[in-house]
């Protein structure tokens, strides 16, 4: 079994060699003045995950955040998570 250590440095990198993640993505509005839309993109599993926040909902985050992944990816049916069947290290499960 893997575990994370306490620090990391580099926890997207931690996160990409776990063996089973889960991947989702939601929207949020920003605390400012225009409350403009976010989307909040995670990769993890019970004991370790890694959000990011970007201002768009496209694969092109999808495939950034899952580069390098060789692993099972549980995930809905959303378009951009099935840009990563193209990934080099993708296995279909």
């Amino acid at each position: 079994r893997e575990h994370a250590p306490r620090r990391l440095k580099r926890p997207h990198g931690f996160v990409k060699r776990l063996r089973t993640l889960d991947g989702d993505e939601t929207r949020r509005r920003m605390l400012s003045k225009n409350g403009k839309l976010w989307w909040v993109w995670c990769i993890g599993r019970h004991d370790a995950v890694y959000y990011q926040s970007e201002p768009t909902r496209g694969h092109q985050v999808a495939l950034d955040m899952l580069q390098g992944y060789g692993g099972v990816l549980m995930v809905d049916n959303y378009a951009a998570y099935q840009a990563a069947v193209k990934l080099p290290n993708y296995r279909q499960a």
